[in-house]
């Protein structure tokens, strides 16, 4: 995880260490730069490591933030770790022989100037002639007695020497040139070995551990609390799920009663309007047949002279008259015309965005959990709540 930038979680790229150590990309660290100072703050003439939120401040502050990210200095520890765990990931070849078509000829020994591995006869014959000073490295023998570059000690990427010499006013590591070049007019410029030293004597490397023992704690505590969250959240989805799909199966069971009603209804009126349609279709009826048959028998006793049957044929043929004139008037009075529909209010037709429910998202206060002193607030920064009013009486009283 050394190896990795904490801002895009992959390999690092041309790796830029902060004054706390902390090291990124070098195009990570200068977008997480520019980006913070698009608003109210683009005077600002430092900004926080993205780690551990200490402020850094740029060497040239003149310049523009776009190349705050170049000024500082390589971390040679990080790019020496690179390229061995490159070089570890699969066996060497021996580059000449490489060019030369034999690919699988193992190398023997390494060249850290030309980054390059060779076989015996292609050192002797290639690289020997060109590179007479050159720390060529065999990589074969373990206990070999040539002089190694102690990989604890960052290696300067401006000078090619090591950095042992440390700067307080800058809080940089540099190697004895850019200490000469650089630092000559800074009061506080030791070597790294005094500097931790003087760390470990006045406790401040033990106190800046235990310091990071309970910031690691407290983060811990805070990520358990994140997570039992994340937990209370999801459940909370789950449960606002099951209530909108209850609520869609309540309101198509109370659509369902709805219809039937209405249904029901609807039949019933239209077998109301029947049943009196057709008492009022057979009365008419009746009197009809009743009038037309009178009518016939009517013409036939005049024809007949038949006095007697005239004279009662004549009142029956009076009485249905006066019958279907007071039935004509007393259907008029009341005549109408049935049309059974389905009618239902404009704001019924469609349901709007309140009939299945609001989504509502509450935010309480809760307990921030327990800091173990890491974490103080001033008392005008804390909140307060009544839960009781009392009196107390003192000696004065």
């Amino acid at each position: 995880h050394l190896l990795e930038c904490p801002i895009c979680l992959e390999r690092l790229r041309q790796p830029k260490s902060l004054p706390c150590l902390h090291s990124f990309c070098q195009d990570c660290l200068g977008t997480y730069i520019i980006k913070p100072f698009s608003g109210k703050i683009a005077l600002a003439t430092s900004f926080p490591c993205p780690v551990c939120r200490r402020m850094v401040t740029p060497v040239n502050q003149a310049e523009t933030k776009e190349d705050w990210a170049k000024q500082f200095p390589n971390n040679g520890v990080i790019q020496e770790l690179i390229k061995i765990k490159e070089q570890s990931s699969g066996p060497l070849y021996c580059t000449p022989c490489q060019t030369k078509g034999n690919p699988s000829n193992p190398a023997k020994f390494w060249c850290k100037k030309m980054e390059s591995g060779f076989c015996e006869t292609c050192k002797v014959d290639h690289h020997d002639i060109i590179h007479i000073e050159c720390d060529i490295l065999d990589i074969t023998r373990h206990d070999s007695n040539r002089p190694k570059h102690n990989p604890t000690v960052p290696h300067c990427d401006q000078h090619d020497e090591n950095m042992v010499w440390y700067c307080e006013d800058h809080k940089l590591l540099g190697c004895s040139i850019c200490v000469f070049e650089d630092h000559r007019r800074c009061e506080a410029v030791t070597i790294a070995a005094k500097y931790i030293q003087k760390l470990k004597a006045e406790s401040q490397l033990t106190d800046m551990q235990a310091a990071l023992t309970k910031g690691a704690e407290f983060m811990k505590s805070l990520v358990k609390d994140f997570e039992e969250q994340l937990q209370v959240m999801v459940k909370n989805q789950d449960i606002a799920l099951r209530s909108i799909t209850d609520l869609r199966h309540r309101i198509d069971k109370r659509l369902d009663e709805l219809q039937k009603n209405c249904t029901d209804k609807l039949i019933a009126s239209f077998k109301d309007e029947k049943s009196k349609l057709d008492d009022s279709l057979r009365q008419c009826e009746r009197l009809k047949n009743s009038m037309l048959n009178t009518l016939k028998w009517s013409i036939k006793a005049t024809e007949g002279n038949d006095n007697t049957e005239t004279i009662v044929l004549y009142q029956r043929g009076q009485a249905e008259v006066e019958s279907c004139k007071a039935l004509v008037t007393e259907m008029n009075e009341s005549f109408t015309s049935v049309n059974i529909k389905h009618q239902t209010e404009p704001g019924l037709a469609t349901f709007d965005d309140d009939a299945m429910g609001n989504i509502v998202t509450e935010k309480t206060p809760r307990r921030f959990p327990e800091s173990r002193g890491y974490l103080t607030s001033p008392m005008s920064g804390r909140r307060m709540r009544e839960v009781q009013q009392f009196d107390i009486k003192t000696t004065s009283d």
